[in-house]
């Protein structure tokens, strides 16, 4: 899907129909003052709204000045659509003005778009043209209207949040959010002896081959983690018997596995013994907002990806005091790259 900044009057005509969540459409009336009878504080008011229920519901878009009928009939501009000049102001100017200080708290991330007949909507009529008001998800939510209430976007509506909704989004904005990926890598090598000779001791030495699995999380959210444990449950067949701890064994859909975890602790190396690091006390390496974290865990050197079914792998996240994020993945929609490096490492 192309960006708002990128659509036209046609491709809006194609957007999907029905009760959408995550898009408004407004005809003339509700911006145009250019119109009698027009109410400004009204126009306002329900703006007001509209805002809150995208702000606190993920994001969505509002667009004046577009017809959206109930029935099977295309979309058509409004009238010629909205007056590109209110209050003797460029609407959109205008717009991007009032629009920060119709919730509370102020809203700060959102963007203003004017399709006219001469860029990108050939149905509207001179000096006039569709609006179009981008709202971006809200690390600020929940936002309240101008009438003391929160709103959400329900069944493609704004409609006011009861208690248990408005806590939730409170809570939404004070942990981390973590998205996760997987991939998987093999490796093979040759070792090397303590004098850094090829082989072990001058011996020659067949190479090794080594299965990872990468689990990459990204934080989503507005705040940092500072303290994170990540568990990944591995089928059996996928893990190797020398990594197989019966202590860490549990049952998923009747199918057995292997529970790993990790955290975001960390140790320095600060010195060497004997060729040996020497290792600082540990320290927890906080997770930041739009950062990303990789840690990686030992599959059966002998898995290729020819060898893989319709398996699962199964993962969860605790953050700090955040709810535990969990999901799944198919190994076989895993990327899987092969890394046969005949080098000393």
């Amino acid at each position: 899907m192309p960006t708002v900044s990128d659509w036209d009057e046609d491709y809006i005509k194609q957007l999907p129909r029905g009760e959408i969540d995550w898009i408004e459409f407004k005809g003339r009336r509700g911006l145009d003052f250019s119109l009698p009878s027009i109410d400004e504080s009204k126009v306002l008011e329900n703006l007001s709204i509209q805002i809150s229920a995208m702000a606190n519901s993920g994001g969505g878009t509002i667009i004046y000045g577009m017809t959206d009928p109930t029935d099977l009939s295309e979309r058509q501009v409004d009238d010629g659509g909205v007056s590109l000049s209110l209050k003797g102001r460029n609407t959109k100017e205008w717009l991007e003005d009032v629009i920060p200080n119709l919730v509370e708290f102020p809203l700060s991330r959102f963007s203003v778009y004017a399709l006219t007949k001469d860029s990108g909507s050939p149905g509207s009529a001179e000096g006039r043209g569709l609006i179009m008001i981008n709202v971006n998800d809200s690390s600020h939510a929940p936002h309240q209207a101008r009438d003391g209430k929160y709103y959400v976007r329900v069944g493609g509506k704004a409609r006011p949040a009861g208690h248990r909704i408005v806590s939730d989004i409170f809570n939404r904005g004070s942990h981390a959010e973590f998205e996760v990926e997987f991939s998987v890598y093999s490796e093979t090598w040759i070792p090397k002896d303590p004098l850094g000779m090829p082989g072990l001791m001058g011996r020659e030495t067949s190479p090794r081959r080594s299965v990872k699995l990468v689990l990459t999380a990204t934080n989503n959210g507005a705040v940092f983690a500072q303290f994170a444990r990540i568990f990944v449950s591995i089928p059996e067949r996928f893990v190797s018997k020398d990594n197989r701890n019966e202590d860490n064994a549990v049952e998923i859909d009747g199918m057995k596995y292997f529970e790993f975890g990790e955290t975001n602790q960390r140790r320095d190396v600060v010195g060497y013994n004997m060729g040996y690091p020497k290792y600082g006390s540990s320290w927890f390496d906080p997770l930041l907002p739009g950062l990303s974290r990789s840690w990686e865990f030992s599959l059966h050197p002998g898995l290729r990806p020819d060898r893989i079914g319709d398996e699962l792998v199964h993962w969860s996240i605790h953050a700090d005091s955040a709810p535990a994020a969990e999901g799944k993945a198919e190994f076989r929609s895993l990327s899987f790259e092969v890394r046969d490096i005949h080098e000393i490492t």
